[in-house]
């Protein structure tokens, strides 16, 4: 795959969230692909998911799948 973050695309807008989620990725020294993908979409992948953590964060479209890698 060529992405290691998927988050989920709103209806329209940026997610405020997604600023702070950017800063941490970046400032992680690593290279960090980004996927948006719609809704349902996302919840295809979030089906497959190894794992679910739920963080209690309550900003809107706060959502995101991390692609872990090989250590």
């Amino acid at each position: 795959l060529d992405y290691n973050v998927v988050l989920m695309l709103p209806e329209k807008g940026v997610p405020q969230i997604w600023e702070e989620y950017e800063k941490i990725l970046n400032d992680s020294g690593e290279i960090v692909k980004i996927k948006k993908v719609p809704r349902f979409a996302f919840y295809d992948l979030a089906s497959k998911s190894y794992a679910v953590v739920a963080s209690g964060e309550r900003a809107l479209y706060a959502n995101i799948i991390l692609r872990k890698g090989v250590i």
